[in-house]
C-alpha cells in the first residue's frame, strides 16, 4: 500500500485480509482512508468512481454496490485522488484479492461403469464419485434421500464412496446432489446429476410350454418325442442361458414382449426313467444376474404287457383273449402308480418352496419401491423431480406388484395339482 502526503487508503480494508470474499460483495463495499481536511477525493473502482469531501477529522469514505464488483477469482485495485484547497493532488492505491466463488468445482468419475448404469456388482462396492475443487474446501453431497455426507478433499480433489446400504434396491432413478464451500466461505451453485439405478433382473420366471416344470414336472414318451420347449418371461433383450444336467444348452434373448423360449430336441435328452435338471441363468444389460434352478422327470419306459392266459373259439375264430393280473403283478402297477404320483407330488412341493421363496423376496423389492414411490411423489409435488422421473417409479412399482400377484396365482395351481394328485378337493374332501 503506497502512502501520499495528502491522503491514503486506512489499513485493515475488507476486513482486514485484503481479500473480497463473495458475502463481502453481495453486501457491497465501503472503502475507507485519510485525507487533509475538507480536500475532495475521488474514489475509483472497476471503472466506477465516487465523489466525496474529506471530513473535518481528516477521513473520507465511499459506497460501491454489489453490482458494481465482478465475480471470480482475480487480482484488483482501487485508486483515490485527493485535491487540497491549493489544488494540490495526489493519488494511492490499494491492492487486494477478489475471491467470490469455489473455483475448479467439477464432477470428474462416477463408478457406474462404461453404461452409465450402477448395477448390483457395482453396488455391492458402493457408489464412488471423485471430482476437483478449489484446495482447501469442503463438500457436501446427497444421494436420494441419503446424506449428506462430507467427501474427502486432499489438494485440489474430492472424492467419497456411498454405502451399499443407502443405495436404493431394485430399479430407480437418485439424484445426487454436490456442494462445495470454500475457504473464504464461498458456496458453488449445486452440481445435480440423475443416477440410474438397475440391481435387478425384472419379471424373470419360467411359463411353462410342452413338458416343463411350470405345467406338471414330467416329460412322457409321447412328449420326448417332440422335445422339450421351455418358456418364460424376463427383462426385454436380457440373454438367458438355459443348463440340463446332462450337458445340454441353449442361449436365447429375451424379447421385446418380455418373452422367452427354448427348444430342446430328444437327441439332446436322456431317455429312460432319468431326472433332468435345468439351470437358467438371466444377465439384463445391465449386467445384473439372476437364476432360477429346477428339475422335471424323463419317464419313457411303457408298463409291462399284460400276460395272456388264455383264449376260446367259436366256428368263426378266436372270440376272446384273457389276460390276468397276477397279485404281484397287480401290486406292482399299484405301488408304480403311487410312485408316480408321489414323484408328482414332490416336484410340486419342490415348486411352491422355490415360488414361496421369490415371493418373499420380491416382497422386500416391492416394499422399498413403494417407499422409493411416495418419496419421489413428494419430491414432485415440491418441484425437486421431474414428472417423467415419478412416471418411471410408478411403472415400476406396478410391473413389481404384477408380478408378485403372478406368483401367488402360480402357487395356488400348483397345489390345485398337488390336490388331484392325492385325490382330494380344495377343501380336503376326497374326490
Amino acid at each position: 500500500m503506497r502512502r501520499s502526503t495528502y491522503g491514503d487508503f486506512s489499513d485493515n480494508q475488507l476486513g482486514g485480509d485484503d481479500i473480497l470474499t463473495g458475502a463481502e460483495a453481495s453486501a457491497g463495499i465501503t472503502l475507507t482512508g485519510t485525507a487533509e481536511a475538507g480536500a475532495q477525493v475521488a474514489v475509483e473502482l472497476q471503472g466506477n468512481t465516487r465523489f466525496v469531501t474529506a471530513t473535518a477529522g481528516g477521513t473520507w469514505s465511499a459506497d460501491f454496490e454489489s453490482s458494481e464488483i465482478t465475480s471470480g477469482t482475480y487480482t484488483d485495485s482501487a485508486t483515490v485522488t485527493v485535491i487540497d484547497a491549493a489544488l494540490n493532488s495526489s493519488t494511492s492505491s490499494y491492492t487486494f484479492d477478489v475471491d467470490t466463488e469455489v473455483s475448479n468445482f467439477s464432477r470428474s468419475t462416477i463408478s457406474t461403469g462404461a453404461d452409465n448404469v450402477l448395477n448390483e456388482a457395482e453396488a455391492q462396492l458402493g457408489l464412488t464419485v471423485t471430482g476437483s475443487v478449489e484446495a482447501g474446501s469442503s463438500v457436501m453431497v446427497m444421494f436420494g434421500a441419503a446424506g449428506p455426507y462430507a467427501a474427502s478433499v486432499s489438494g485440489g480433489t474430492w472424492s467419497l464412496t456411498i454405502p451399499t446400504a443407502d443405495i436404493p434396491p431394485g430399479e430407480a432413478l437418485a439424484t445426487m446432489t454436490a456442494i462445495a464451500t470454500d475457504q473464504y466461505g464461498n458456496t458453488s451453485a449445486p452440481y445435480s446429476e440423475v443416477v440410474d439405478v438397475d440391481r435387478v433382473v425384472t419379471s424373470f420366471a419360467p411359463t411353462g410350454g410342452r413338458g416343463t416344470m411350470a405345467v406338471d414336472g414330467f416329460l412322457n414318451a409321447e412328449e420326448f418325442a417332440h422335445g422339450l420347449t421351455l418358456t418364460g418371461t424376463g427383462e426385454a433383450y436380457s440373454s438367458v442361458v438355459i443348463r440340463l444336467s446332462n450337458g445340454a444348452e441353449q442361449s436365447v434373448v429375451v424379447g421385446s414382449d418380455g418373452r422367452w423360449e427354448a427348444v430342446f430336441d430328444s437327441a439332446s435328452l436322456p431317455s429312460g426313467e432319468v431326472t433332468l435338471g435345468v439351470a437358467v441363468t438371466a444377465t439384463d444389460l445391465a449386467g445384473n444376474v439372476s437364476t432360477f434352478t429346477d428339475s422335471l422327470v424323463i419317464d419313457t419306459i411303457a408298463p409291462p404287457a399284460p400276460d395272456v392266459v388264455g383264449f376260446s373259439k367259436n366256428l368263426i375264430g378266436v372270440d376272446g383273449i384273457r389276460t390276468v393280473a397276477t397279485e404281484e403283478l397287480a401290486a406292482q402297477r399299484s405301488a408304480g402308480t403311487a410312485d408316480d404320483s408321489q414323484r408328482r407330488i414332490v416336484a410340486l412341493e419342490r415348486k411352491i418352496a422355490t415360488l414361496l421363496a421369490r415371493e418373499t423376496e420380491e416382497a422386500s423389492v416391492l416394499r422399498q419401491t413403494s417407499a422409493n414411490l411416495r418419496m419421489f411423489t413428494e419430491q414432485y409435488k415440491l418441484g425437486r423431480r421431474p414428472l417423467m422421473e415419478l412416471v418411471g417409479m410408478y411403472e415400476t412399482y406396478a410391473r413389481l406388484e404384477r408380478d408378485h400377484a403372478a406368483l401367488k396365482y402360480d402357487r395356488t395351481l400348483l397345489r390345485l395339482q398337488i390336490a388331484q394328485l392325492r385325490g382330494q378337493l380344495v377343501d380336503g374332501r376326497r374326490m
